[in-house]
């Protein structure tokens, strides 16, 4: 009995630990976009001074895209839409967009301006 018991001990030891793991990765995750939108911010408020779009930038909001599950620990990367937003009311906002690829097992991640291309007509 103390044998079936000590077993039992020990594996609930050991899913603490993988719980306790599993759950600082997934605040890892979240500082790593947070880190994304500050420096998202930087750049657009550097290219908003340069003149490459009208700001001023208040902040900025990332978002997964479609297909990306940041709290599933089996993915090693993940795309994020970014807005560095230009101006904001109670019910809606508008900036410019960033389309970001975030590799979460080396914690960095690249981003770009995206521009909607003229052909399209917007």
């Amino acid at each position: 009995m103390r044998r079936l018991a000590a077993a039992f001990l020990l594996l609930a030891i050991l899913l603490a630990g993988c719980a306790s793991r599993a759950a600082d990765e997934r605040r890892a995750r979240a500082d790593l976009v947070k880190r994304l939108e500050a420096a998202v911010t930087a750049r657009a408020r550097m290219q908003a001074a340069a003149g490459v779009f009208k700001g001023p930038v208040l902040r900025t909001r990332c978002d997964p895209a479609l297909g990306t599950d940041q709290t599933d620990l089996t993915e090693l990367a993940g795309r994020y839409r970014c807005i560095a937003i230009t101006y904001e009311t109670r019910f809606n906002y508008t900036g410019e967009i960033y389309l970001a690829m975030v590799d979460y097992r080396h914690r960095t991640f690249r981003f770009r301006r995206y521009k909607i291309p003229l052909y399209l007509g917007v």
